[in-house]
C-alpha cells in the first residue's frame, strides 16, 4: 500500500482467533491512513473456506479491480487489460534485488521504504 499511496501516518489493526484450536490469529484487519490522505484496508481470513484474492482501488472517479490479485485481469474505468503474473510470483522481486546488486539499478523497495511497512506492523500489534 505504501508503494501506491505513500507514507503511512496512522495505522490500526484488529486480529482474533475464531476457528483454530490454538491461540494464533486466523483473521486480521489493518487500516492505514497515508500522508496523501488516502486510507487503505487490508483484510485477511485464514479461517474461511471461501477463496479470496481480491485487490481493488476505489476513488472518486471509479475503481481499479485486480481481482484475483494473482490473475491477469486489470479492470479500470477506461477499459481492461490482461497482464499475466509471473509463474513464480516472487521472481520479479528477486530479479530486482539481484539487478540492484549486480547492475546498480534502483530497488523497488529499499530498506528505507521497507521501514514504513515495519512501522505499520509495530502500530498494529
Amino acid at each position: 500500500m505504501n508503494y501506491l499511496f505513500g507514507q503511512p501516518m496512522r495505522a490500526s489493526g484488529h486480529r482474533s482467533t475464531l476457528i483454530h484450536p490454538i491461540q494464533v490469529e486466523d483473521n486480521a484487519t489493518v487500516i492505514i491512513e497515508h500522508a496523501t490522505g488516502v486510507r487503505s484496508l487490508v483484510d485477511v481470513r485464514w479461517h474461511s473456506r471461501v477463496a479470496r484474492d481480491e485487490f481493488r482501488i476505489r476513488g472518486t472517479e471509479g475503481e481499479i479491480d485486480l481481482t484475483p490479485l494473482n490473475g491477469p485481469d486489470l479492470l479500470y474505468p477506461g477499459g481492461a487489460e490482461k497482464i499475466p503474473a509471473h509463474a513464480n510470483p516472487h521472481y520479479p522481486s528477486v530479479e530486482n534485488f539481484v539487478s540492484a546488486v549486480l547492475d546498480k539499478t534502483d530497488l523497488r523497495s529499499s530498506g528505507a521504504t521497507a521501514l514504513f511497512t515495519e512501522w505499520v506492523i509495530q502500530q498494529t500489534r
